[in-house]
């Protein structure tokens, strides 16, 4: 029964054995969202999550572009493991759209590397317009 192996995988956080459970959990100050075996369309709680996260991120000048909104649209998962799935995230970012895959274990980790990706091309473009 694979459903029922996922359900009992156990994470070491913060010195103790902390239970995944189906989509969110927060323990030992970390928050991650779980992708299910199929192809999911994000909820409204979901994107707002992931809205809230980089607000906080952008207070920090140093940890992010400020006045980008990101919007997740579309999350795709291939394969057994979670290893080897691929995300797929649609971004807009200052009206401009941007599609992004990136492999991770879980939602939450390929949605930051899409988010520094994202920093890394304007602090780029801003980089050329300073130049000219």
């Amino acid at each position: 029964m694979p459903m029922a192996r996922r359900l009992r995988a156990r994470w070491r956080v913060g010195g103790k054995w902390r239970r995944w459970t189906e989509y969110t959990w927060k323990k030992g100050g970390c928050m991650n969202i779980m992708l299910s075996s199929k192809t999911v369309e994000l909820t409204e709680q979901v994107k707002q999550f992931f809205r809230e996260k980089l607000a906080r991120l952008q207070k920090f000048p140093s940890l992010g572009v400020r006045n980008v909104e990101v919007v997740v649209d579309r999350v795709k998962r291939k394969g057994r493991n979670t290893s080897d799935a691929t995300v797929e995230v649609i971004t807009e970012v200052k009206g401009r759209r941007f599609a992004f895959k990136e492999i991770g274990a879980n939602l939450y980790q390929a949605f930051f590397r899409v988010y520094s990706k994202v920093e890394e091309k304007f602090r780029r473009e801003d980089g050329e317009r300073k130049r000219r």
